[in-house]
């Protein structure tokens, strides 16, 4: 399942409406924060201080922010991750990085504001999205499971249906999140060809990386579960406090545009009513047809 954000959702990746059902939102967000409190104060990453009088751990921008959910048959919430997406122009000193205890050591601090700002900046050539990802939590009944893998398929598959996204993730030792998080296509964040060394965060008590996301450095293993997750994730409840539509017609654009440059292609789609099929040796991905399927739909 998908949380969406509370605000006015700028990324899609269907043209459905969200279920505006701002009650289930808060039910389900709530289960997200209580699910990262008991991990994370089981874990020993925060004092219990840090939770509401409900459990939750709240974390800035969770109502701005996406959310995947890992829901088991009762409908309790098994594992989360959290994707905030700023909106442009994306600078430094919006992101929650700027809080890292790295971020503020005066060795490495002017090193990791200028190798996030050379990511930013390679985002909007792209026309990519900049996404902070963070707010990962299993819980110990799915711990040693696939679990973890359809959590981090589940994140790739979401930022290549919103049109493509590069970002950071901080990612701790405990559980070998960090190494499950380089196998997949994470991979250390560099400054200047000099890689960012792992850190102690005094807030979470152990031990952190900084690792760089790309939604196209998926590892080669890892593609199949990330092309049969963009399936699922097609089809998936998206439930949100608003009833605007998540679709930007720009990124659609932006999407169709990629994937006929992508496929060296002039020939553009069917025209609106056409019955001819695509181009000769042409067959098109998921995303140029949804693109296509979408556009066309407010044409008829």
């Amino acid at each position: 399942m998908l949380l969406a954000p509370s605000t006015s959702p700028s990324l899609s990746i269907t043209s459905r409406h969200p279920t505006v059902d701002p009650s289930r939102y808060e039910g389900l967000l709530a289960d997200v924060q209580r699910l990262r409190g008991r991990v994370y104060t089981g874990d020993g990453a925060i004092p219990i201080s840090e939770l509401d009088c409900e459990g939750r751990h709240f974390m800035e921008n969770d109502r701005e922010s996406w959310h995947l959910l890992l829901l088991q048959e009762q409908n309790t919430v098994d594992g989360c991750i959290r994707l905030f997406v700023d909106r442009p122009p994306t600078t430094f000193d919006h992101l929650q990085i700027r809080h890292s205890a790295l971020t503020q050591s005066r060795e490495w601090g002017h090193r990791v504001r200028g190798a996030i700002e050379n990511e930013i900046r390679e985002a909007r050539t792209c026309k990519f999205s900049y996404v902070e990802i963070g707010g990962w939590a299993l819980s110990s009944s799915v711990r040693g499971t696939t679990a973890a893998l359809m959590c981090l398929a589940a994140t790739y598959a979401w930022a290549q249906l919103v049109g493509g996204c590069i970002g950071i993730c901080t990612a701790t030792t405990r559980h070998r999140s960090a190494s499950i998080l380089c196998r997949t296509g994470g991979s250390p964040l560099e400054f200047d060809g000099i890689r960012l060394p792992a850190y102690y965060d005094p807030a979470y008590g152990c031990q952190m990386e900084m690792l760089r996301f790309d939604s196209r450095a998926a590892a080669p293993k890892f593609l199949p579960i990330v092309d049969d997750m963009k399936q699922r994730l097609l089809s998936v409840p998206i439930v949100g406090t608003t009833n605007r539509p998540l679709v930007d017609q720009s990124l659609l654009d932006n999407v169709f545009h990629q994937n006929l440059t992508a496929y060296n292609l002039s020939t553009p789609p069917p025209a609106a009513g056409a019955t001819h099929a695509w181009p000769m040796g042409y067959r098109p991905n998921w995303q140029t047809a949804l693109a296509w399927r979408t556009t066309n739909r407010r044409r008829l």
